[in-house]
């Protein structure tokens, strides 16, 4: 039985549509006017509490306000064949300027550039009128005064110093347009950069083309966040939370920061990711268990305190998400088990115990441990019945015991029992997780005991002393205050850490 964890996760997070909390999102559609949005691409805050919006498939700038959208700029006709916005390229009155593609905002000198993407150049409203400020309209790479550059599918835009900054996607680099009328190349040799934002110093990219978040400081790049494979010419993205590193993204775009957390629009994986403290996390995803079917294709995103505004250019929608959104009530955000807590609910691996709280401190026993197991392997069946003796067929964990002694991961005890509400020992964990790597082919004990380095080593039962030894050589059970504590039994915190760690251990192995 060979079986891949990291795909067993990725078919379990698509199975249960990522269960996240149906209060997490809040759609903020125009209700006082007949306005539609089309394609939003990007949201920008506006001082006044107001939200500037892209929508790149009206071809115009709105504004929304109290539930009354208003267009700011950008002539909406003539149509198509199709029947939408045909867009053009003409500089004049706002109301009646032509864009083609409008995709990304900011505030600079005053007034509000747009990244005009079709028309590959960089537009700004102000005092009612529309002007080019950069770019000759026409695709190209070329540097120097604004009115002669050329840009290829410009599309993020940030500010830092007084300095304009531009994701050029198309030519794969970031541009800088100065104050002076001066554009320059800051940032080469991206693949498909779709967005940027600056923090203290650094400058901050989404990738599209590679699945990478990447970093740029005093003018060296390099990957921030996110884990991709190259087959061939193209990049293979995933959906992971975890350590910067070794989470995946599937073809970010938007990408934004408050105070040090940087939120990121996981576009390929319709969800919501956040970045703090080397850890990432998902803060809303598309959710077909309670219904909500955005974020759909997030992109460009705007937010303030814990307030994320979102433009969903694929559902038609701007969305309002609770960045600080507290998973469990007896789980504080600064809590040392948060992160493998939301790790475990982002992939529905354990779950809460009353839909608002988890108890941390709760028991754990051997049956819920199989169950977390089965999930991680995305459900499978087995072929035949459970084989102990006080395990019903209509136990909630029945399916999950008959595959796991199937697999030799159980065995339960010589009189025919497994004990499925006897609390689980650290010792048994290194057992079950043992058998499973080792039944699934990535099992890498070395064979060295480390047992007697510790007071408590005669402690672990001969059964479990190949197990532990394992567990404690590949980081899956951490030693406490210097002893093994192998009879201790595991709390429902402890157990998320454990599990946190197996899965971190066996994607490392599959990507080495």
């Amino acid at each position: 039985m060979r079986y891949s964890v990291k795909r067993a996760v990725l078919a379990l997070v698509c199975a249960a549509a990522l269960a996240v909390p149906a209060c997490a999102l809040g759609v903020l559609q125009p209700e006082q006017s007949s306005y539609e949005f089309l394609a939003p691409a990007d949201v920008l805050l506006q001082a006044d509490g107001s939200l500037l919006v892209a929508d790149s498939g009206n071809n115009a700038i709105v504004q929304l306000r109290d539930g009354t959208a208003q267009v700011v700029a950008g002539y909406t006709l003539p149509l198509g064949e199709d029947g939408y916005p045909k867009g053009g390229y003409l500089d004049g009155s706002a109301a009646y300027a032509l864009f083609n593609r409008p995709t990304s905002l900011v505030e600079w000198n005053g007034g509000i550039v747009v990244s005009d993407r079709e028309n590959h150049c960089l537009r700004v409203i102000e005092d009612g009128a529309v002007r080019t400020l950069a770019g000759s309209g026409t695709a190209g790479l070329k540097d120097g005064a604004a009115a002669k550059a050329m840009f290829h599918a410009p599309r993020g835009l940030a500010v830092n110093n007084g300095v304009l900054y531009i994701a050029d996607s198309g030519n794969g680099c970031i541009r800088a347009l100065n104050a002076k009328g001066q554009v320059s190349t800051y940032v080469s040799g991206l693949n498909e950069p779709t967005d940027l934002c600056w923090v203290n110093g650094v400058l901050y990219i989404t990738d599209a083309g590679t699945h990478q978040i990447i970093s740029v400081k005093n003018g060296q790049k390099k990957v921030f966040a996110g884990s991709s494979v190259r087959d061939g010419e193209a990049y293979i993205g995933g959906f992971l939370d975890g350590e910067c590193r070794s989470a995946e993204f599937a073809y970010p775009q938007g990408i934004c920061a408050v105070g040090s957390t940087l939120y990121v629009s996981d576009t390929g994986n319709s969800a919501i990711r956040k970045i703090s403290d080397g850890w990432v996390s998902t803060v809303a995803a598309c959710s077909a268990a309670n219904n909500e079917l955005w974020p759909g294709n997030p992109a460009g995103l705007s937010a303030k305190g814990q307030s994320i505004y979102v433009a969903d250019e694929f559902g038609g929608k701007v969305l309002a998400v609770d960045g600080g959104k507290q998973l469990y009530q007896d789980v504080p955000a600064d809590s040392e088990h948060s992160k493998a807590i939301s790790y475990m609910y982002v992939y529905g691996l354990m779950h809460g115990t009353g839909g608002t709280t988890f108890m941390p401190e709760g028991k754990t026993v051997r049956a819920a441990v199989v169950a977390v197991l089965h999930r991680l392997s995305g459900y499978p069946e087995a072929e035949g019945a459970a084989p102990f003796h006080d395990v019903s067929k209509g136990a909630w964990y029945y399916d999950a015991m008959a595959w796991a002694a199937e697999n030799k991961i159980v065995q339960g005890y010589p009189d025919g029992r497994f004990g499925p509400n006897v609390e689980v020992t650290r010792e048994q964990m290194a057992v079950f997780l043992y058998r499973y790597a080792r039944n699934g082919g990535l099992a890498a004990y070395e064979g060295r005991s480390t047992l007697d380095s510790y007071s408590d080593g005669g402690e672990v039962g001969g059964y479990a002393v190949e197990a532990m030894n394992w567990a404690l050589e590949n980081g899956v059970i951490e030693v406490q205050a210097g002893k093994l504590a192998p009879q201790k039994e595991v709390n429902r915190a402890e157990l998320a850490e454990i599990m946190t760690r197996f899965v971190l251990y066996w994607d490392n192995l599959e990507v080495n």
